[in-house]
């Protein structure tokens, strides 16, 4: 009898123990799958043409690095993400709503040239002008030299974990304009260039601040 505990105390001395990672840090907890609502409506006040999601759900998660600060984007489908930037505390100090206003899938090294030539691409210029209209948005400081008449577009790789698992590369700017200067509100232009294994395009999207209280989470 004790010869069959001391077998059974040993067993169980001797079993590998499970040490428990700790949960990695995003922002209000969200995963592929939760339900969230912007409750904003700035952009309607402002006049911004930034759009708020028709989806609540997150169908993807992508995160890079920019600088010293990570980024999430919380994907609502292929129009709409929530970006939010934190520090090397995972403090959160950006929060941005963006929409999605234009894609070109570029066939010619012209084109191409257009968008990322050293010097003269539209990526990078020290303002940018939507096609469609008169507005015109200036690069952010934040990205990069105001003195300078033209920089390199920012490049960086954001992993997208969804239904599948996409890597793709950025070289992206970013710009902004005042819808009311006074009371600090701006709307956003992100111009990327976007390569992945299955495709290459020109992505713009617009974006507004989006506070904290604002993002309203379902899980």
């Amino acid at each position: 009898m004790f010869k069959a505990l001391k077998q059974k105390i040993a067993t169980f001395i001797h079993k590998p123990v499970t040490v428990l990672q700790p949960k990695e840090f995003v922002p209000f907890d969200l995963m592929v799958g939760s339900h969230l609502k912007i409750d904003t409506n700035s952009h309607v006040i402002y006049k911004s043409r930034c759009t708020i999601p028709n989806t609540n759900t997150v169908s993807s998660i992508g995160t890079c690095v920019l600088g010293g600060a990570k980024a999430f984007r919380f994907y609502f489908n292929n129009s709409h993400f929530l970006q939010v930037i934190t520090n090397q505390n995972k403090q959160i100090e950006e929060c941005r709503l963006f929409a999605l206003i234009d894609v070109v899938y570029p066939s010619t090294m012209e084109t191409w040239d257009m968008w990322l030539n050293d010097g003269k691409g539209r990526i990078g210029s020290f303002e940018f002008k939507l096609d469609h209209n008169d507005l015109v948005y200036t690069r952010m400081s934040s990205w990069a030299d105001d003195e300078l008449d033209w920089v390199p577009p920012v490049t960086f790789t954001e992993v997208i974990k969804g239904a599948n698992e996409v890597s793709i590369t950025h070289q992206a700017m970013s710009y902004g304009r005042w819808l009311n200067e006074d009371r600090g509100i701006a709307e956003y232009l992100l111009v990327s260039s976007d390569s992945s294994q299955h495709e290459e395009n020109i992505c713009t999207y617009i974006g507004i601040d989006v506070n904290l209280n604002e993002v309203i989470t379902y899980f």
